[in-house]
């Protein structure tokens, strides 16, 4: 899944649609002249990239999942109807997905691990993704302005449906699976920023402390009532499944360095190498302490069922950073509720949404559409498709 949209996203900047044209002016480009020019709406890839034939799906059901994408398009119209100093780039996507499988991970041939499927659970996952790209004064006539389309933008609304977008797989310090909870992959979801009426907005903004990011980004995901798509990953859980992972990690690495054959088997590099098992052990000793000094603490406060919220994942550097922060400090740990997904319901039924959004801070006209999405994007219009 992460493949085909890396790749929708990259072509979408690439290819051409109309092309890219000139804008004559009667004033000399400005700012000020950029942002009363009216851009385009443009509908690339003929409106769909279409990756569903895993998915069996009949012209019909198609149709259907097209009726739901093209309301919401409608959505992003009746809010921003004529783009201003920039063009608004769109299409739907429909592909296999799969929502809340167990996992395991098997080491492969050159030792690195790969996600493998216990029983596949595939949903047809849908989206609308808009970019919006801007227009440029053209230095070498200053009565010209060139299009923003085609060309590369970091400002992109993405609505989809049964897919929890916005909740990463988490990853160590040296590139490996976390791991799992009962079988489901822990996945971080963004910090909660403030409440949009009935909806939470999440995501990362400037300033956001100790976090790694690469832009502004905000999200709301759209569920049923009473129901999440996503349980968090409780305190136990989590300093549980730190102190197994770095067992291992360190034993690993312990073990390697007792079996590794020496340059040259005399006393020095006998030294050598046991100086540095020695640190390897004190080190493990050390970073095992600390998580289940955590684990001790937290079960005498009360708060093994609390939410694992942290800012540093599963690192063997705390030092004397805190494991667990507050609920805006941080990234809330979460499975995928294995319950969600109701199984009486049509493929082509969105049973949630993610609306995810990504702006250029830098040119007025594309934070403009950010803030208009946060104002006024019917999120209680798509609540109410959830099931239908």
């Amino acid at each position: 899944m992460s493949r085909v949209f890396v790749l929708c996203v990259v072509l979408l900047m690439c290819s051409p649609v109309n092309g890219q044209v000139k804008i004559k002016t009667t004033r000399p480009c400005s700012d000020e002249v950029l942002f009363n020019t009216p851009g385009r709406w443009l509908k690339t890839y003929n409106g769909l990239l279409d990756y569903s034939e895993d998915l069996n799906l009949t012209p019909a059901q198609k149709k259907e999942i097209l009726n739901r994408l093209n309301a919401i398009h409608q959505m992003m119209l009746g809010i921003y109807p004529q783009p201003k100093a920039l063009d608004a780039a769109w299409h739907h996507n429909i592909s296999y997905g799969t929502f809340a499988e167990q996992v395991k991970y098997d080491p492969n041939s050159q030792g690195t691990l790969n996600r493998v499927a216990l029983k596949e659970k595939p949903v047809a996952s849908f989206s609308y993704t808009s970019g919006f790209f801007r227009h440029y004064c053209n230095s070498n006539n200053p009565n010209e302005i060139f299009s923003g389309y085609p060309g590369e933008t970091n400002t992109w609304i993405y609505v989809n449906a049964n897919t929890l977008t916005v909740a990463k797989e988490l990853i160590t310090e040296d590139g490996a699976a976390f791991g799992t909870i009962g079988g489901y992959p822990v996945c971080q979801l963004q910090p909660p920023i403030k409440n949009l009426g009935d909806f939470e907005l999440r995501g990362i903004e400037d300033g956001t402390a100790n976090i790694s990011t690469t832009g502004i980004e905000h999200s709301v995901i759209i569920h049923r009532n009473g129901m999440l798509p996503y349980i968090p990953v409780t305190r136990k859980q989590y300093l549980e499944r730190c102190i197994s992972y770095f067992t291992e990690w360190y034993d690993k690495g312990i073990k390697s360095l007792k079996e590794s054959p020496l340059p040259f088997d005399d006393k020095d590099n006998r030294e050598i190498r046991d100086n540095q098992i020695n640190i390897a052990i004190k080190n493990r000793d050390t970073c095992l302490k600390r998580y289940r000094d955590e684990l001790n603490k937290t079960t005498t406060e009360g708060l093994l069922q609390a939410p694992a919220i942290v800012q540093f994942f599963c690192s063997p550097l705390l030092n004397d950073e805190k494991i667990f922060v507050p609920e805006k400090e941080g990234w809330t740990l979460v499975i995928q509720n294995p319950d969600y997904m109701r199984k009486d319901l049509p493929k082509y039924v969105p049973q949630f949404f993610v609306v995810n959004w990504r702006w250029d801070e830098y040119w007025p006209p594309q934070t403009d559409i950010a803030k208009l999405i946060e104002e006024r994007f019917p999120f209680e219009t798509l609540q109410a498709m959830i099931d239908k």
